[in-house]
């Protein structure tokens, strides 16, 4: 009997019938200091549909819901090439039941669920410490553009501009998001939903469109002619600054990749940083390593080596092989850099130099052109 089972928690997966005390745990989990619940209708309707609520778990006792975790699976693209993988969100526990393991119970059960479906990785926005235990390591890449009125040329004519249409506009978004090189990939029957979530939406200025959410002074899409996506970043501080007293500024977030918003913000910008993208966890090892290959291949044009990597936790063992310039994956191999599962991770995703946690390994290996891998969460898209 495991741990969870001796103090009488179960796990299974939620159904549509499980919709409103579900929302009604998360509420609890989530409410501020003052009690006011949040809304997780508003914040995230694409996540809870009939089509979504199997991807939750639930942690129950006595049939009663006292905790959830959702694990969404989502198609990304790294530098143009398509992999599966899964954002982990909602992880939340009734505040009376909180201490008992309900969370751990979840997040180890998400996890088997992860690396049973192969996805080559999980992301998530959390603390550190928390999801660390669990394999999540910071990393990714983004980067953030900040923005004055002095900065920006003035905004067109507000007759000019139109605010982007949940519905309408949907498919219009979907052409231009279908050419992002580095993003999660947006589902069409989520679209609409994500536009009209709290604290979300955009500006339309003929073919060109600009996109907000989590908060309106944070950008993460802009698509079309650069005169008019700086035109429209330009209306949004106007109307940001009119409408949220004591916003001067806005930011915009991009992959580290050419696109047009990156261009724009490179022209334009009064400061920049860049970030971690989020919490990323490797899935098995093998896997993940294949598809960060396929990701460097086109930056690997020469060289011979072998580096060997082993998650300690279950004992795989993988060797990354470079032949003649040609990358490869085999399974085993001797020799190996013995690591855990988030020290993995942080060498598969993290921004401090491989040799931290690969000490020895050459200058000029060809590893360094294949990890980290260089993903980026797109906040607009993803959980």
């Amino acid at each position: 009997m495991g741990e969870s089972e001796r103090r009488g928690l179960a796990v299974r997966q939620a159904e549509p019938a499980d919709r409103e005390e579900m929302m009604d745990v998360l509420g609890r989990a989530f409410a501020g200091p003052d009690g006011r619940q949040s809304d997780f209708w508003t914040i995230h309707p694409q996540l809870f549909t009939d089509e979504r609520m199997g991807d939750h778990l639930l942690c129950v006792e006595d049939r009663r819901i006292v905790g959830c975790v959702g694990l969404y699976p989502y198609d990304v693209r790294v530098r143009g090439l398509l992999m599966r993988a899964a954002g982990l969100g909602q992880v939340g526990t009734l505040p009376e039941h909180r201490g008992r393991g309900v969370m751990s119970t979840l997040l180890r059960a998400a996890c088997e669920q992860a690396d049973a479906q192969q996805y080559a990785f999980v992301w998530l926005g959390g603390d550190r410490l928390r999801y660390g235990r669990y394999g999540w390591a910071t990393g990714g890449a983004r980067m953030r553009f900040g923005f004055r009125k002095r900065y920006l040329p003035d905004p067109p004519p507000e007759s000019a501009v139109r605010p982007l249409d949940a519905a309408g506009d949907s498919g219009l978004l979907m052409r231009y998001a279908a050419a992002d090189t580095d993003t999660v990939v947006a589902v069409e029957r989520e679209l609409a939903p994500v536009l009209s979530a709290e604290g979300a939406g955009g500006w339309v200025l003929r073919e060109s469109l600009v996109a907000y959410r989590r908060g309106v002074t944070n950008v993460y899409l802009g698509y079309g002619q650069p005169d008019e996506v700086l035109a429209l970043l330009a209306h949004h501080l106007r109307w940001v600054v009119a409408r949220e007293e004591g916003h001067e500024g806005i930011s915009v977030e991009c992959p580290v990749a050419p696109s047009t918003l990156m261009d724009v913000c490179v022209r334009n910008y009064e400061g920049v940083s860049l970030v971690p993208s989020g919490m990323f966890r490797t899935g098995p090892l093998a896997r993940f390593l294949k598809v960060a290959c396929r990701v460097a291949q086109p930056q690997v044009e020469a060289g011979s080596g072998r580096v060997a990597l082993c998650n300690a936790e279950t004992g795989e063992t993988a060797t990354v092989v470079c032949r003649d310039g040609e990358l490869s994956v085999e399974q085993g191999g001797g020799d190996a850099f013995a690591l855990n599962r988030r020290d993995l991770s942080e060498v598969c995703f993290g921004l401090c130099p491989l040799d931290v946690l690969l000490p020895g390994l050459p200058a000029g290996s060809f590893l360094r052109r294949v990890l980290p891998l260089p993903v980026y969460w797109s906040r607009f898209f993803g959980v």
